[in-house]
């Protein structure tokens, strides 16, 4: 499921956290996940988006990434594969349009 369409700096580091609450049964929490990234946008990447820190929040409800780096004007997903305490899993995408002050960012 598309989470969200995001737009990022090439030298931004942000954090991004994802809510499974809402999805969660009653007692229910996230014991761990993965993440994939994607080029969307061709070429080679000079700079590749990076997922470098994840976590779950401590009450297991969500988790957090940290997303740095990516090609001026390239376009990226991130695929997020969350299991759950009773074995459920979740996947979703959140997908990044990386562009600086001076570059174009296509927009989704």
């Amino acid at each position: 499921m598309l989470l969200d369409k995001l737009f990022k700096q090439p030298a931004e580091r942000r954090s991004y956290e994802i809510d499974y609450s809402p999805w969660l049964q009653d007692g229910e929490t996230v014991t761990a996940f993965v993440t994939t990234v994607t080029q969307q946008s061709s070429g080679t990447p000079v700079s590749p988006l990076i997922v470098d820190a994840k976590s779950i929040k401590p009450d297991g409800l969500s988790v957090v990434i940290f997303v740095s780096h990516g090609d001026d004007s390239a376009s990226y997903t991130i695929d997020v594969k969350a299991t759950t305490s009773t074995g459920q899993i979740k996947e979703d995408t959140l997908w990044f349009n990386v562009g600086s002050a001076t570059g174009i960012c296509s927009s989704v």
